[in-house]
């Protein structure tokens, strides 16, 4: 079914920002824009930077919501058919986006029946619905969405014949990609919120009488899939990232639930070895970096980058929008290719919204300025990590054509200014040139009295 809808609450073309170690946040949820009672659990974010989130507006009606290029627009609300979103302080539902600004979550409707759906500003589209062959989606707690680019919703159900499965679905019939006992003999149980690639590749937590409980990634039947770790029935099941290439992360899910942050099976952290007790989410981009939402040992979250484990994205305790964290909200799907997060915020003052963090060009791993040398540490223009610029005041790193010349500053490839050494030299001017060969000025001036003497006296 489709409800066509379009709300447009406020453009915001100046959302304010504040600074946190490496990231300047914005907030994408404002009294500007909408004034919020309730937002509940974290955002999900797409390369474009379009946010989804869940939340309750001033009269406490709850609601789906989009953030996309500077305004909030309301997908559906629960004001009929449907009758709220897993809008739960200790169990939240949480939507997921696709490449086009498609938002996907679960719902239960007014008439008791649930779904999965999929929506915009202005339609929403049945992904999959009770009654009918599939079922009891929230039977393990509030279900959250899962959308791959394309738009194809990845979900776990139970049919009708008591089976459990794990399904994709884009509008038409559900798609099984594997299913338990009794229609499949590979597997008795499977878990809830699995996670879905752009490729088609599937992670999902399930119980093998072969293999015992374990983490399993594949395309879906016939293909075997594939068993990658143990499962040690962790409470709640730890949640599931997968990028495009198909690689995973997840906090650890053996024995020691939750005290590890795994990114392609390997340990990036360790609550044995760092300042953190449990890593609650690990979110991973499709350049196979990951970004890990961790409990530290002294009080208190942090949000930290794997290719940066010393640098903390932020934390609880740090100044944001004139006010202090005290709590953060992160998801699986908060994390893009330009190393963005999109995290849901609580400060010391009451207030609580949604916020967008981009890395300062200092911390960003690009040459912003064209010198080969990138990001602090490497790049003179960069004075930390905090730094907002690659240039500096030298001639030859300041992105300036001093001289005139239509060359500008150092460049590895020749390409810059012919009179920059490096991008320490601190003149683009170049050494002054030789003075001219002849006689000189002193001999001219003694020819020139000599041959006016000569006419004289001639």
């Amino acid at each position: 079914m489709r409800w066509l809808r379009l709300s447009l609450l406020l453009l915001a073309l100046a959302p304010p920002s504040a600074q946190a170690a490496g990231y300047v946040f914005v907030k994408l949820t404002s009294p500007q824009q909408l004034v919020f009672s309730e937002l509940t659990g974290p955002p999900a974010m797409n390369e474009a930077g379009q946010a989804a989130f869940i939340g309750k507006d001033a009269q406490g009606v709850p609601g789906v919501y989009l953030y996309s290029i500077g305004a909030v627009y309301l997908v559906v609300s629960a004001n009929g058919p449907f009758a709220d979103f897993g809008n739960s302080a200790l169990d939240p539902a949480v939507p997921s986006i696709d490449s086009l600004g498609n938002v996907g979550f679960w719902a239960r409707l007014d008439s008791g029946e649930q779904g999965f759906y999929r929506g915009n500003a202005t339609s929403v589209t049945t992904i999959v619905e009770t009654p009918g062959p599939l079922g009891a989606f929230d039977a393990l707690g509030n279900p959250d969405a899962w959308l791959d680019d394309a738009g194809v919703l990845a979900f776990w159900a139970v049919a009708s014949g008591g089976e459990q499965g794990i399904y994709t679905g884009d509008g038409g019939a559900p798609l099984p990609l594997y299913l338990g006992a009794p229609a499949s003999p590979d597997f008795s149980e499977l878990g809830p919120d699995p996670a879905l690639s752009s490729g088609g590749n599937a992670a999902f937590l399930a119980l093998s009488p072969l293999l015992g409980a374990g983490l399993f990634t594949g395309p879906g039947a016939p293909t075997a899939a594939s068993f990658v770790s143990a499962y040690g029935a962790c409470s709640p099941p730890p949640p599931l990232a997968i990028n495009a290439s198909g690689v995973l992360a997840h906090p650890s899910l053996a024995t020691s639930c939750f005290d590890q942050a795994i990114l392609a099976g390997a340990v990036i952290a360790d609550a044995a070895t760092s300042p953190y007790a449990s890593f609650d989410v690990v979110a991973l981009n499709d350049n196979g970096v990951a970004a890990y939402l961790a409990e530290r040992d002294a009080g208190g979250e942090a949000l930290v980058r794997s290719d940066d484990p010393g640098g903390v994205i932020i934390q609880t305790g740090d100044p944001l929008f004139g006010s202090t964290v005290t709590d953060i909200d992160f998801g699986r799907q908060g994390f893009d290719d330009a190393r963005r997060v999109s995290i849901r915020y609580v400060l010391a003052d009451g207030r609580e919204g949604i916020a967008r963090g981009t890395p300062t060009k200092c911390d960003n791993d690009v040459d912003d300025d064209g010198d080969g040398l990138v990001d602090f540490g490497a790049d003179p223009g960069c004075s930390s990590v905090a730094d907002t610029t690659e240039t500096s005041a030298v001639q030859c790193d300041n992105s300036v054509d001093d001289d005139g010349d239509t060359r500008t500053d150092w460049r590895p490839d020749g390409s810059g200014d012919l009179d920059c050494s490096s991008v320490y030299d601190t003149s683009e001017f170049g050494t002054p040139p030789p003075p001219a060969c002849g006689i000189g000025p002193e001999l001219l001036a003694l020819a020139l009295l000599a041959a006016a003497g000569r006419r004289r006296s001639g």
